[in-house]
């Protein structure tokens, strides 16, 4: 009788430009479907980018209910203040070409550099 081994089953490839991402939980619905669009485009804009961090914000001080919340992502990246500065005009200006207002306001960027 011949026996066949099985070939080993496929082991995922780690993307190179993938980062760990901690979102909470209260994130609504309509935030969340966005952040999945603004992880790939931080991907491609910040590709130091080490680890993401997510963090309700809440602004009372808005009148207009519909942008008194944002979800603020909070990068662990490597370079430079002026680095990050031109990564961040070109997020946003693919950002806010890819989503429309008032939506686009709901998820924003912030920075700790190493």
């Amino acid at each position: 009788m011949i026996t066949r081994e099985s070939p080993p089953a496929p082991q995922p490839v780690k993307d190179p430009k993938s980062f760990p991402v901690t979102l909470p939980d209260d994130v609504p619905p309509e935030m969340a479907a966005l952040v999945p669009m603004a992880l790939d485009l931080i991907k491609e804009c910040f590709p130091s980018t080490q680890q993401v961090t997510g963090t309700m914000l809440s602004d009372p001080e808005i009148d207009d209910a519909e942008l008194e919340n944002s979800l603020d992502l909070q990068l662990l990246l490597e370079g430079t203040p002026e680095g990050v500065a031109d990564a961040f005009d070109r997020f946003v200006s693919r950002w806010v070409s890819m989503v429309p207002f008032p939506q686009s306001h709901h998820i924003s960027l912030s920075f700790m550099i190493l």
